[in-house]
């Protein structure tokens, strides 16, 4: 078996639809500050209702989302799916037949101390040659494959960072992680922009995975 991976992305700053929207996003759309802020989050959780009904073939604003304890939205019954964000881009990794995480970030200054305080020795080893853009892009590589593995396992940060090994360079894979078996993993990296780096990681257990783009 093949797992397939559907990756969608769309534009936040264009206008979602709030109709869509179960009472409890609708709140939470109310609360953000600014409108900027509560349009992209309309436009990102209506985009990933349109994009589920039409994989499932139902109406997507009698989706019925669960949580679990570390706030990771859910479908009884499947698929797997997971949605991230940067600025005005959102990135939806989808899969019928194994837990999927995705993660994307844009590339910015970052303190050395960041990496000192959240990586494994394994990873701050990678970085310490490196310098400028170098070091910049090998710290968003470790950074959004350590992310969608954790929203893949469904932890999220609630797991700490140090507590596992992803490899820096442009070929991903896990290392180590306690309370798995890496070789049940498989790693994705992404380039949605030069400077917006990203992966994708799926509870693969050795079998072949084709990520598919949509748009």
């Amino acid at each position: 078996m093949t797992h397939r991976i559907e990756l969608w992305t769309w534009d936040l700053d264009r206008p979602g639809e709030a109709a869509l929207l179960a009472p409890d996003e609708r709140t939470r759309a109310a609360a953000f500050a600014t409108e900027t802020l509560r349009a992209r989050f309309i436009a990102g959780r209506s985009g990933l209702r349109l994009r589920l009904g039409a994989h499932l073939g139902q109406d997507p604003a009698r989706l019925a989302f669960r949580y679990n304890r570390f706030g990771r939205p859910e479908l009884p019954g499947g698929p797997s799916f997971n949605l991230s964000h940067c600025g005005g881009l959102a990135a939806l990794a989808l899969c019928s037949s194994a837990a999927v995480g995705v993660d994307i970030e844009a590339i910015r200054p970052i303190e050395r101390a960041v990496a000192t305080r959240f990586f494994a020795p394994s990873e701050l080893q990678a970085l310490e040659p490196l310098t400028g853009a170098d070091w910049e892009q090998a710290f968003f590589r470790l950074w959004t494959r350590k992310e969608a593995f954790l929203k893949a396992v469904g932890t999220g940060l609630d797991t700490p960072l140090a507590s596992f090994d992803v490899t820096a360079e442009d070929s991903p894979r896990l290392i180590r992680a306690e309370g798995q078996r890496v070789q049940d993993w498989t790693l994705i990296h992404l380039s949605l922009a030069p400077d917006l780096p990203g992966a994708v990681a799926v509870e693969s257990r050795g079998a072949p995975v084709e990520l598919l783009r949509r748009d």
